[in-house]
């Protein structure tokens, strides 16, 4: 079955053959889906291969194991195709509405964006996202890829998911990390094109501790910590130093360090600057 997603003009064309597809980017990615003549060439396919999946996308494959694998590289395939030539600069960084704007969260993988926009979601916040916003003219808004939540064990797992209906979340491994999925259509994570104006840009980073605090870092040391993460329509150096730099007072920007099971606290920070 061939299906034609849209976000902001662009489409992507998914080939699967796996019952509920549609029905499922529909609930995670929360973005217009229809069928697709016979004669769209799928930028997406998920086939069967041996006793496991292959997802195909432009530029590569991947190959997984389980459905549900197949499911999160079908996700990340397709904000893969969406964000390549993306007019607008794409952040690798998370963003939540908090009282007085955007606040957005950049950070080194494993640094906490996920944590931290899980923790405002629970909270009651609305995300934007915690891996890849779209920024514009000191805005941000949502990109379509879900939040996944790194989990360590099946008690983990539990205590992440407790209360969030089964068909809105999942879990996976692919690459090596195992995730809980959610889907975009859960309340609480804003609606695509919504432009919210950036209150503040905060880098994190993991504390050995268990208290989170609130610290500054150097525009230039910040640059240098952000700048290593590579992916399609990713901010360019440049974009990253005119976006640092519009929000750097004195050359600084915040430096929040988050403690382990200290979202509520290392929110409260980020609400007073």
């Amino acid at each position: 079955m061939e299906m034609r997603l849209t976000w902001q003009g662009r489409e992507v064309v998914v080939a699967s053959s796996e019952p509920g597809t549609e029905l499922f980017l529909r609930r995670y990615l929360w973005c217009p889906v229809s069928s697709a003549g016979a004669e769209a060439t799928p930028d997406v396919r998920v086939a069967r291969e041996g006793t496991g999946y292959r997802v195909s996308y432009p530029d590569g494959a991947l190959r997984v194991r389980s459905a549900a694998a197949a499911k999160l590289a079908l996700l990340e395939s397709i904000a893969y195709v969406l964000a390549t030539g993306h007019h607008e600069t794409i952040l690798h960084a998370g963003a939540y509405v908090g009282p007085k704007g955007a606040v957005v969260i950049l950070g080194a993988p494993r640094a906490g964006k996920s944590y931290l926009a899980y923790g405002a979601w629970r909270a009651g916040r609305v995300v934007l996202g915690d891996d890849r916003v779209v920024w514009s003219d000191a805005a941000v808004q949502a990109f379509p890829k879900c939040l996944k939540l790194r989990i360590e064990s099946r008690s983990g797992f539990a205590a992440i998911a407790q209360g969030i209906e089964s068909r809105s979340r999942f879990a996976a491994s692919l690459a090596g990390d195992r995730r809980l999925v959610l889907a975009r259509a859960l309340a609480g994570f804003a609606p695509y094109g919504e432009r919210v104006p950036v209150r503040a840009l905060v880098v994190v980073e993991r504390g050995a501790g268990a208290r989170s605090r609130l610290g500054h870092i150097a525009a230039p040391a910040a640059l240098a910590r952000l700048m290593g993460v590579a992916g399609p329509g990713l901010a360019s150096p440049m974009d990253f130093v005119r976006v640092l730099k519009r929000h750097a007072g004195g050359g600084q920007l915040p430096l929040l360090t988050v403690g382990s099971g200290d979202a509520p606290r290392a929110l409260d920070l980020l609400d007073r600057l």
